[in-house]
């Protein structure tokens, strides 16, 4: 990088840190006087999961070289808040021979954040917006699980103590309301509906209070289902190779919990239901078209 470049970066990078603006594309210096090296930086607004470990962004956010290197060339990627979004490795390295190379960011923020930008350096700094949200709070219908034969289930139905609740092409909260759920369904019974071959996911956000519950079979009110439990950087769906799975679960965010189900505090997960098999290859329990599965829940103290 020049010297004007560097110091035209510093000093934009400055200003951000007081006031995050995000509408150029391009730092002025540079708008009309591209130096070798970055050309571009986009898409100029993307979505970023919360709670996201090392991931792209809806997009995928990307760097663009003005041509192929010879050698592979690291593009500094600078956060203007990285309480809100980090940058995976400080930045990305487009590989020999290529233009452009995705960036993968984290986040500790769960929620929904206002946009954060970022600059892209090499040669030319260019900006570009990241907000966090639940990038997968949409549901998309027959988007595959790693479970072979089971698709995502976009709407149906869940019930808990104080009544039904319709689910349709979103991932809603199970529990009425913040992590665990209101301690007046202790006790209490609920049920979910899934197709024979389908699996619905729910959102949960333990936020920073540190509890335990305890869910299990309950045939009174519908059929012994299978749930799973994946983290929100995996999405929803079934990921016996991930969190944990099963028809019994004890589930925790407390800190050195025995739960079979060890979560952290202030982060997004998806729970999953189906009426799959707990075994290879997961064939259907369900005999009909659609089936109710039945659950008890109880507080988990470790």
């Amino acid at each position: 990088m020049s010297h004007s470049a560097a110091r035209a970066a510093a000093a934009m990078i400055c200003c951000l840190c007081a006031g995050d603006g995000w509408g150029q594309t391009a730092d002025p210096v540079f708008a009309n006087s591209f130096e070798a090296g970055l050309v571009a930086f986009g898409p100029t607004l993307t979505e970023l999961d919360s709670g996201a470990v090392d991931r792209e962004t809806t997009g995928p956010l990307r760097v663009t070289l003005s041509e192929p290197m010879a050698t592979p060339t690291f593009v500094s990627v600078l956060s203007a808040n990285p309480a809100i979004v980090t940058v995976s490795g400080g930045g990305v390295t487009v590989p020999a021979g290529q233009i452009s190379a995705t960036v993968k960011l984290g986040t500790p923020f769960v929620g929904t954040s206002p946009p954060v930008t970022l600059w892209a350096i090499l040669g030319n700094t260019v900006g570009a917006a990241v907000y966090v949200g639940n990038a997968g709070s949409t549901c998309v219908p027959g988007a595959g699980s790693d479970m072979s034969a089971y698709t995502r289930q976009c709407s149906g139905y869940a019930a808990n103590y104080q009544g039904d609740a319709t689910w349709d092409n979103t991932f809603v909260t199970l529990f009425n309301g913040a992590w665990p759920g209101s301690a007046a369904q202790v006790g209490h019974s609920f049920k979910v509906k899934v197709n024979a071959t389908q699996y619905g996911s729910f959102l949960i956000t333990t936020g920073s209070v540190a509890a335990g519950i305890h869910i299990y079979p309950n045939n009174s009110a519908g059929d012994t289902g299978l749930a799973s439990i994946s983290a929100g950087a995996q999405g929803p769906g079934f990921f016996p190779g991930g969190i944990c799975f099963g028809s019994d679960l004890t589930i925790s965010s407390k800190p050195g919990t025995l739960a079979q189900c060890k979560l952290s505090t202030n982060s997004t997960y998806y729970v999953n239901f189906s009426m799959a098999s707990g075994f290879p290859p997961y064939p259907t329990t369900c005999g009909t078209e659609s089936c109710v599965t039945g659950w008890a829940f109880d507080q988990y103290g470790n």
